[in-house]
């Protein structure tokens, strides 16, 4: 009598204990977990099932701050129907457990914090319907930073000062108006600067230089730097010339330091 009550029980067990499907899917959301202000990241959405996967239904959703910028399907899938963030798939190849069924391009709008959570995975596995519940993947959104590196543009700069001070220090030393105005050239160039105004300066010397020996007349065996024997008339003339070039070249330093501070 104990044994028919034991199998009674066992038979009333089994008719209605749940039937467990063979077939089961997850899913998983990786990549990077931190974006600055204004900058994208790729996050993928994979399928961890049983088996091989041959379709998936799946939406997804965001919040905080972030936005999905693109969305792109994984490769061996092919889109059958879309609906805002659903997205149903096929597989024409049976796809392996892990596989990446969608790539989100995730775009940081504000410093603080964004989610993505996957709401709903339905994959087809061997021929049956498994169901996932919901995930979520949480991502930091930090403030752009303001430390930058040199780019082409400083380096750029940098070989123009270098070419220009070059040019600058031949003119010293040969006071050619041509080697001036080839230096001139070169350092009107640069962008407004410490070493722009440093060279402007050097070559007002220099320009004295070249105005004094144009208008002195050449002694022998002495420069003209050197000579004493110039005209009174050579000397105001010198003098009027020079203070049109200083009265110029101020001006010029004056414009270029009020548009900077602009």
């Amino acid at each position: 009598m104990k044994k028919l009550k034991l199998i009674f029980l066992a038979l009333m067990f089994m008719m209605f204990v749940p039937q467990v499907d063979a077939s089961t899917v997850s899913a998983s959301i990786s990549g990077k977990n931190s974006v600055t202000v204004g900058s994208t990241v790729k996050v993928y959405i994979k399928a961890n099932a049983s088996d091989k996967i041959e379709g998936a239904d799946v939406s997804f959703s965001t919040s905080g701050n972030i936005s999905v910028t693109n969305v792109s399907v994984g490769s061996g899938l092919s889109t059958m129907g879309q609906d805002g963030n659903r997205y149903i798939l096929y597989a024409a190849n049976p796809l392996a457990s892990g596989s990446t069924i969608l790539i989100l391009t995730v775009k940081g709008t504000a410093v603080g914090k964004g989610t993505i959570t996957v709401n709903q995975l339905d994959a087809t596995v061997s021929g049956e319907t498994a169901y996932s519940g919901s995930k979520s993947y949480n991502i930091t959104v930090k403030e752009k930073s303001t430390t930058t590196t040199p780019e082409k543009e400083d380096t750029e700069e940098l070989s123009k000062i270098s070419k220009a001070t070059t040019l600058v220090e031949a003119v010293e030393k040969s006071l050619l108006e041509s080697d001036y105005n080839a230096a001139l050239n070169a350092v009107k160039g640069l962008k407004d600067g410490t070493e722009k105004t440093k060279l402007l300066q050097r070559l007002e010397d220099v320009l004295f230089k070249i105005e004094v020996n144009k208008a002195c007349t050449p002694c022998e065996d002495v420069t003209c730097i050197e000579c004493e024997d110039c005209s009174a008339t050579s000397w105001i003339i010198l003098c009027i010339v020079l203070s049109a070039c200083l009265l110029g070249e101020s001006a010029y330093l004056v414009y270029t330091v009020n548009k900077k501070k602009k």
